[in-house]
């Protein structure tokens, strides 16, 4: 006997996630991103700034602005609480003016409860609320 599994998509989705208010975060802690309200179904989690991806493939954006003037600033994306090296990391070296928004992104194909997140490397230093992540991806099942 064999076995032939097939994946379907259970849909295309694009969702938004932004840190509420102007925040300081220590370093070596997530950038605490929260999904905008109002946005359903879509399985993905977050809480405390690690998102939480159901099975699919997904594409993670991360945007990050400072606040502070002349911060010197690092994040490093985390999958599975482990720094990542093969996504580029953050880096700020602005120092007479806030920065401007820096970006990086992660491509992910998920088994059903892969985590991501992105840490900052430095001393405590705010972050603006125009910050914010967008995650796009296909959730899957084995049909």
């Amino acid at each position: 006997m064999s076995w032939n599994l097939k994946e379907q998509t259970l849909g295309t989705y694009v969702i938004g996630s932004t840190i509420s208010d102007n925040t300081s975060v220590n370093s070596g802690s997530a950038i605490p991103y929260q999904i905008y309200s109002g946005t359903t179904s879509h399985g993905i989690s977050v809480s405390n700034g690690v998102f939480t991806l159901p099975k699919g493939e997904w594409l993670v954006s991360f945007t990050l602005e400072s606040q502070t003037a002349g911060a010197i600033h690092t994040a490093d994306i985390y999958i599975d609480g482990s720094i990542d090296s093969r996504w580029p990391k953050i880096e700020c070296f602005a120092n007479s003016t806030q920065s401007d928004m820096n970006t990086t992104a992660a491509t992910i194909r998920s088994s059903g409860s892969t985590t991501i997140e992105l840490r900052v490397n430095n001393s405590a230093t705010t972050y603006s609320s125009r910050s914010d992540c967008v995650i796009y991806g296909v959730k899957v099942w084995v049909i």
